[in-house]
């Protein structure tokens, strides 16, 4: 491409770079020969065209190809031509070929692909109807060694001929990462789509159309991410990459997706969003786009992960990018090995095949259903199998089984893919010996190859040499290529034993440094004779780290098959040293500019470089030094591949690696470090379990409990994670209704503030007002409350808002709120409602806008008695993903607590109340109890129940009396009056017991200075009164206490009350 625009300099760049990975690659000697002869350099192409001959004759013992020599003659007579060239010069290479110089019964073309015709016309019919908008999945099974990948890559690249907007994105699961790499394949696409091109170009897994495709769609994809998919950028695409990229389009014109946002604005935005990141705030909304279909209660919910335990808007957002991206080209998305999913990427798969009816979009996954079934036996859960069912069932016949594909016709079309004179008795042996499992087809020919049993005739045909024994040669793949392995040389072993422990993918430049090699020299023997003679490694891609400049050359095994006999070689010995060995490469190849490892931002460590390839190393550093027997430093790479997942809104991963992390701990002796990172691991874990099934789960009391000690430590007095523990600790009582102890954390913290710590007094504050509320200490609690907002910054990024999970700042105004309307300024409680709405959506903390919604919706039910405007807060949390049980239980309660006698649905409605009550309390839901007693209490007096209602309020009123959280007290005695006094009909006795609970009522709201309560136990006595004929009482008792009121005359209760005192006159 460059060469056909006249950038000789760029096209001799991108040769370099594929050299570099692959030395031997003849298409990229003379593509840079080329450019340096048309960029006037003939001598240096000349100089290079000599360097070449010598490398092949010395490393394979063979001569440059006729096209690399015919180049030669044109440059040397000045004949080279220019662009356009003649084919086959200085194309690139397939992304799907192999190297072009092989040997053997393999063609020197691209990878030989037979007897898969049938199959590849059913993935075609798949496409032709996701190219006419209708979407589609399509799903292909197969043992190992059954040619899925291969089935994957020919109908990719048969594909993306056939149809020249075509982009194709490929995704790979980790047998090595599982659960530990979340959402792993839809990153790799992702990343793609948004033009990380260049690494997979230059390694030869990714086409020069395809590369160009993608290019051209960057405008429209970073449109579409900005605009619907902010939350991705920097988690699914890196976000700095992306505005290098983006910037290197000066002059958009408006994309697909981008609409009023088009031309250049996506760019302004996406600057601007990673400025604000790197400040500390999200470069996302966090909870702005429509809610996204809940997997959780279709597939994945049972007990405390049922209807509210929501999935994120992460998988929203991704559908989304995709749909607006397919509009302007359609896209075909192949995830190989689904057998090793992990569940983000399963619940991804899930939620995106269920939306891709009406799109340009083809999702192709490749399995093993032997591996999918023992995976599901080792799960609580469903997992991978039971999503690939609800797809087929969704979708329909859309599985191609392999494993049913004719085995004789492969091997019959394999072998004369070649010129031979290979009989029929032979080839049905070699049936008979591999069943036609055309991996095992193929490494028993290539053994053939080496030991002599087939050999060229005079005329390049392939012969039996006698008669084969076929009784010696093994009867497994596996075996074969064991045999493989060990017939090479003691330096191309090793340097697979290196390379094994990382995976079926690895970095060559980590294999050289865990064995003290030549980075370089290792390249050269795997791109050489480990690639071309041996047939054991791919080249994958080439990178350079953005922070330190260095080079990542990624191979992979040609099979996974090859990669776990090379492991399973390993002695325990060996094995855990190359881990150990591998772990510290990797730390060293991405060392930060200031000398320090990736990811070091734990305790005893420094600070981690940017980008998501930083971060997404842990969890493959805490794999290796689990395996080297390393339990401290493998419980460091677990906290942090733990954060890596929070980040990622994958919270059963997160749980897994951070669980992990601190059952590594238990048997080392205790120490400093040992104490300091099992702090943060408990205090890391508190977020995702919290979020995932509430505070009262044995995970979340068992983190809560430790962390109480921990807390109180002496070896931790000057820690600075302590001031969160205390933080965390304190809003954990408070959520689960324990104000006292949240007292005493906050008189720790305000020791802490006291002594210099700004932070620590601005939390001790929210934390003690916050408790104070709780015990209905309404004056006080205020008072903390606007000292916590003096010393907040509203505007600011809150560092503390991952511990916290609700910003202090909001937290505090919202809570002011409620507090302000319960003393009787309902106008300033509005105004401080709203305000608290207003932080959090600057802030675009998704749990920060649920709590704030959440706070305003339960003041103008309880307190406003505006249906209307709770509504309105309820259906905003119900479009926010990702914000937990607690906040989902609580959308369906003031949702379904309109329901009443006579409205449709009102049993659905009660049913699905108290299915939410369960869950609160199953979460330990603190204040909320109550007030969710309330509102199914509520409910059963307009169903005619008062005698049921009036038994709820009496649970009500037991628990508040367990607990001492009195915030609600007083309602809870004058609601509990109101339902006996409905009674009064069918039992007059309960007349004095409504009058008593009501005076009640009043006491408590004058003790806590409540004048919203007062008011209500007053109007509702005086009603009483009033229809007992103390008309004069009645007046008595409401007008001093409406009197004092000077707002909220709009309110229902200060409306109610003055029509009241006008019919008392």
């Amino acid at each position: 491409l460059q060469l056909q625009r006249g950038e000789t300099g760029e096209a001799a760049r991108w040769a370099r770079r594929q050299l570099e990975l692959e030395p031997y690659h003849e298409q990229a000697h003379r593509q840079l020969m080329a450019a340096l002869a048309l960029g006037g350099e003939r001598s240096a192409a000349l100089a290079h065209y000599a360097a070449c001959s010598r490398l092949l004759e010395r490393e394979l013992g063979c001569g440059p190809e006729d096209e690399t020599q015919a180049l030669a003659d044109q440059i040397r007579n000045g004949a080279l031509p220019r662009p356009p060239l003649p084919p086959g010069v200085l194309d690139a290479p397939r992304a799907e070929g192999p190297a072009p110089r092989s040997v053997g019964l393999r063609p020197r073309s691209r990878t030989r692909f037979v007897a898969r015709e049938g199959e590849l016309a059913r993935l075609g019919a798949l496409l032709d109807g996701a190219l006419a908008d209708q979407g589609g999945v399509g799903l292909i099974a197969g043992e190992a060694g059954s040619g899925k990948t291969a089935l994957l890559d020919e109908f990719a690249h048969r594909a993306a001929a056939a149809h020249g907007d075509l982009i194709v994105l490929r995704g790979k699961c980790n047998a090595h990462a599982g659960a530990g790499d979340p959402h792993l394949p839809f990153r790799e696409m992702l990343q793609t789509l948004a033009g990380d091109v260049e690494g997979k170009r230059a390694g030869g897994t990714l086409s020069p159309e395809q590369a160009r495709r993608a290019w051209e769609a960057l405008p429209a994809v970073g449109a579409a991410l900005v605009e619907h998919g902010p939350d991705l950028i920097d988690r699914f695409v890196p976000g700095e990459p992306l505005l290098r990229r983006a910037e290197a389009f000066p002059a958009p014109g408006p994309t697909a997706g981008s609409g009023r946002r088009g031309g250049q604005a996506w760019q302004a935005r996406l600057r601007e969003a990673l400025r604000r990141a790197g400040e500390g705030t999200p470069p996302g909304s966090g909870g702005a786009s429509p809610a996204a279909s809940n997997l959780s209660s279709s597939i994945r919910g049972s007990g405390e992960r049922g209807r509210w335990a929501l999935q994120p808007d992460l998988f929203g957002q991704v559908t989304q990018v995709l749909h607006v991206v397919s509009m302007d080209r359609p896209l075909l998305l192949a995830v190989d090995d689904l057998q090793w999913a992990d569940g983000g990427t399963a619940a991804l798969l899930f939620h995106l095949g269920r939306r891709l009816a009406g799109s340009r979009i083809l999702l192709l996954g490749a399995y093993r259903p032997e591996a999918v079934a023992h995976a599901e036996g080792a799960q609580a859960v469903p997992g991978v199998g039971e999503i690939l069912r609800e797809l087929v069932r969704e979708w329909g016949e859309v599985v191609v089984d392999l494993d049913g594909a004719d085995g004789r016709a492969f091997v019959e079309a394999y072998v004369d893919g070649a010129p031979n004179r290979l009989g029929a008795a032979f080839r049905q042996a070699l049936y008979d010996h591999t069943g036609g499992n055309p991996l095992f087809t193929v490494e028993l020919l290539n053994s053939f190859e080496r030991d002599g049993t087939v050999v060229q005739d005079g005329a390049g045909r392939w012969i039996a040499a006698g008669v084969p024994d076929w009784e010696r040669w093994p009867p497994q793949v596996e075996a074969v290529i064991a045999g493989h392995l060990a017939a090479l040389p003691d330096e191309d072993r090793t340097l697979l034993r290196a390379a094994s422990v990382q995976g079926e993918q690895f970095t060559a430049e980590a294999a050289a440094r865990a064995l003290g090699w030549s980075e370089e020299a290792t390249a050269r023997r795997l791109s050489g004779p480990l690639r071309i003679r041996h047939r054991l490694v791919e080249a994958v891609s080439l990178e350079r780290l953005a922070w330190n400049g260095q080079r990542l050359s990624r191979y992979r095994f040609r099979h996974a098959l090859v990669q776990r006999s090379v492991y399973r070689s390993l002695d325990p010995v060996e094995g855990s040293g190359l881990h150990e060995a591998t772990a510290r490469a990797m730390e060293s190849l991405y060392a930060s500019p200031a000398g320090q490892a990736a990811g070091a931002g734990l305790p005893g460590a420094g600070e981690v470089p940017p980008g998501a390839a930083a971060q997404a190393l842990a969890p493959e550093l805490a794999r290796h030094y689990e395996a080297a027997a390393m339990p401290l430093e493998a419980a460091r790479w677990r906290l942090a591949a733990g954060q890596w997942a929070i980040r990622l809104v994958a919270y059963d991963e997160a749980v897994a690696h951070l669980e992990r992390g601190l059952a590594l701990l238990e048997d080392l002796s205790p120490s400093p470090e040992g104490l300091r990172l099992e702090l943060g691991l408990h205090l890391a874990l508190i977020m995702p379990v919290s979020l995932r099934s509430g505070w009262q789960t044995p995970a979340a009391t068992r983190a809560l409990e430790r962390l109480s000690v921990l807390v109180q430590h002496p070896d931790l007095r000057d820690e600075p994670q302590r001031r969160d523990a205390l933080s965390v600790l304190a809003l954990a009582t408070g959520w689960s209704a324990d104000p006292e102890r949240g007292r005493r954390v906050g008189e720790q913290l305000l020791r802490m503030g006291e002594a210099g710590d700004a932070r620590a007094c601005l939390q001790a504050h929210w934390v003690l007002g916050h408790s104070e509320w709780l015990k209905g200490r309404l004056v006080a609690a205020r008072e903390r409350l606007e000292v916590a907002l003096a010393l907040s910054r509203p505007q600011a990024g809150d560092a503390q808002g991952h511990l916290f999970l609700v910003a202090p700042g909001v937290t505090a105004r919202a809570v002011l709120g409620f507090v302000l309307w319960l003393l009787g300024y309902p106008d300033q409680a509005r105004d401080c409602l709203q305000r608290a709405v207003a932080q959090a959506e600057v802030l675009e903390q998704p749990s920060s806008t649920a709590f704030a919604h959440l706070m305003a919706g339960m003041v103008h039910w309880f307190l406003g008695r505006d249906s209307s405007a709770a509504l309105a807060h309820a259906q905003v949390l119900r479009s926010l993903e990702g914000t937990g049980l607690f906040y989902g239980a609580w959308a369906e309660l003031l949702v379904h607590g309109r329901g009443g006698a006579g409205q449709p649905g009102r049993h659905g409605s009660q049913a699905r109340m108290a299915e939410a009550g369960a869950a609160l309390q199953a979460a330990g839901a603190g204040v909320g109890h109550v007030g969710q007693l309330m509102l199914r209490a509520q409910a059963l007096v307009r169903a005619g129940r008062p005698a049921a209602a009036a038994e709820i309020m009496d649970e009500a009123l037991a628990w508040i009396e367990r607990t001492g959280v009195r915030l609600m007290e007083a309602e809870a005695w004058r609601m509990r009056g109101q339902f006996l006094r409905a009674q009064a009909a069918d039992a007059p006795a309960s007349l004095s017991a409504a009058e008593a609970c009501l005076r009640r009522a009043l006491e408590l709201a004058r003790e806590q200075q409540a004048r919203w309560l007062e008011l209500r136990a007053a109007a509702d006595l005086a009603r009483l009164w009033q229809a007992q004929g103390r008309r004069g009482e009645a007046r008595e008792l409401l007008a001093p206490i409406y009197a004092w009121f000077v707002e909220g005359f709009d309110t229902a209760d200060l409306v109610d009350a003055g029509t009241l005192l006008a019919q008392l006159k």
